[in-house]
């Protein structure tokens, strides 16, 4: 149903991203990998600076076992958000599928010092 609606607001306006974003997660939880990687990078060419487009493209693409590119999509994605500790918890992911256990621990320790930054500042 959700899915219809994204459509309609793509039709109505196929400027904007968010519609694109919400189908592509929706094709994530579906493992409909393949379309869920074309939403979402139909996404990221209306709006490339929305980071949570390349973290979802970065899951998308692990669950393809193409780490390579996911590498690129998750670096990108904390390029743009650096510290956002989920991203670097999905680094840390990658690396590891890639069998480089010392990046994923340097990336787990990052996602936990930014964890530990961000919950100070709700105190």
């Amino acid at each position: 149903e959700s899915m219809v609606e994204y459509q309609a607001a793509i039709e109505i306006d196929p400027s904007w991203a968010l519609p694109y974003y919400s189908m592509g997660e929706v094709y994530e939880e579906m493992k409909e990998y393949s379309k869920a990687l074309e939403a979402l990078q139909n996404a990221i060419v209306l709006e490339y600076d929305w980071s949570m487009s390349h973290f979802a493209v970065a899951r998308v693409l692990t669950a393809l076992e193409n780490y390579e590119e996911a590498m690129g999509a998750i670096l990108t994605a904390i390029e743009l958000e650096p510290d956002r500790p989920h991203f670097h918890l999905w680094s840390a992911v990658i690396y590891d599928k890639m069998g480089d256990k010392e990046a994923a621990k340097a990336a787990l320790e990052k996602a936990k010092e930014l964890r530990e930054l961000s919950n100070k500042k709700e105190d």
